[in-house]
């Protein structure tokens, strides 16, 4: 069980960390000061850095946690035979889910700043090929059980490409919030059953 403090300091930690990706998403990770982070967060400096000792540091456990979410999301839409069939049906709730997730994540612009450094690009670049074998395991699983045809021999290729649709989706949606969701939704429901379903 969780003492008072130690409530009380991931209380303080979910403030800060709310607070900076409002800031990064109007300001940028650049041009982001840890003084508007303090500002938005409305505490004070000596409390922002009992909890993060900079800037990067909170960038860094916005990365970590965007990425814990998006396995989740796996392990969840690809990990069982309901979440697959879920999946395969790619109806609008589930389009609404990972449209969401951009929206509550630190935004497309951000990911763009975040490449422009090399020790978090790396990161992000182990990191995603961590989720890309996830969804790799989760299809070999999945053929195994005869969810999705065992004729598909590339499941590393199809993990890209499934990657490759969903952020698409996520980018297209981002830059253009008035797509048709129905249409798009319907149309990826039949490219994926087409392709995966037995």
């Amino acid at each position: 069980m969780r003492t008072k403090n130690e409530s009380l300091a991931d209380a303080r930690r979910e403030q800060i960390l709310a607070a900076a990706k409002r800031v990064f998403r109007a300001r940028g990770f650049h041009a982001a000061r840890m003084e508007e982070i303090c500002k938005e967060a409305a505490l004070s400096p000596g409390s922002m850095y009992r909890h993060f000792s900079s800037k990067e540091s909170i960038i860094d456990e916005l990365v970590e946690r965007e990425f814990d979410c998006y396995l989740a999301l796996v392990r969840h839409y690809l990990g069982s035979a309901e979440g697959l069939a879920a999946f395969l049906r790619f109806d609008l709730e589930l389009l609404g889910v990972l449209l969401q997730r951009t929206q509550d994540d630190i935004s497309i612009d951000a990911w763009a700043e975040l490449a422009r450094n090399p020790r978090l690009m790396q990161r992000m670049a182990e990191r995603d090929a961590q989720l890309r074998l996830e969804v790799m395991r989760a299809l070999e699983k999945a053929q195994q059980r005869g969810l999705i045809r065992a004729e598909i021999s590339n499941l590393s290729g199809l993990a890209n490409v499934l990657s490759a649709l969903v952020s698409g989706l996520q980018v297209d949606f981002h830059l253009n919030p008035v797509l048709d969701q129905a249409a798009t939704a319907a149309a990826a429901a039949e490219l994926l059953g087409g392709y995966l379903k037995p």
